[in-house]
């Protein structure tokens, strides 16, 4: 089983497939096949967009689709030599919402010819990006490095959604992922605990923190 965290807002530090000399060191996030997801936004401001930026070396074609049926999003794209191109999509349809949800929001980019993929989620106030892993790099263990998150629940601004957060996408069908959260999770379950959760193709799995207050901070 394969599986991606994307993850916008947080580091991602893959704990497997580390090369055990230079000489098996990947020296490219290059690839033509990529999964990736779109975690909440952190801010209220609606008026937002989801974009994924291409680049190439080389003038080839490619396609997107999503969810476990792999629909297609739009037509195929053709993308020049030394150049980039960015599409927009639309948040209400690719953009996770909620925790311990599983969603059919997977985002699938498959090209001709090797290009490097870059997903970013943009806000008047913020503008967060990942680099893309191809699907050949990608290992089995992870960590999700969040920040603790400390709200004020009188100010409606900034009372709620503040959660840290990371995301799931599974590459292949039946992939049981097993998450071990250092705080408890906006759906109650406790710290320090492991809980399974079964994906498709093309599913995604959001994982939210509890809100702290700030006068809970010690």
């Amino acid at each position: 089983m394969k599986l991606v965290i994307a993850i916008f807002l947080l580091f991602l530090i893959p704990l497997s497939g580390f090369a055990e000399n230079l000489e098996n060191c990947r020296q490219t996030t290059k690839g033509t096949d990529f999964w990736l997801g779109f975690m909440e936004s952190r801010n209220y401001n609606r008026v937002h967009e989801l974009k994924i930026i291409v680049s190439a070396t080389e003038t080839t074609t490619f396609r997107i689709t999503y969810g476990k049926s792999e629909t297609l999003f739009n037509s195929v794209y053709r993308i020049e030599a030394d150049s980039t191109i960015e599409i927009t999509l639309p948040w209400q349809m690719f953009e996770a919402i909620g925790s311990e949800k599983v969603q059919n929001k997977g985002v699938h980019l498959v090209s001709q010819k090797p290009v490097s993929v870059y997903a970013a989620n943009w806000d008047t106030y913020s503008n967060d990006i990942a680099v893309i892993y191809p699907v050949d790099m990608l290992g089995k263990t992870y960590f999700a490095m969040c920040y603790t998150p400390y709200i004020d629940p009188s100010n409606p601004e900034t009372g709620g959604g503040r959660n840290s957060e990371f995301l799931v996408v599974a590459t292949e069908n039946n992939t049981t992922v097993r998450i071990s959260p250092s705080k408890v999770t906006d759906g109650g379950i406790p710290k320090d605990s492991v809980f399974e959760v079964i994906l498709q193709k093309g599913e995604v799995c959001q994982v939210q923190s509890e809100n702290i207050e700030d006068s809970d901070k010690t």
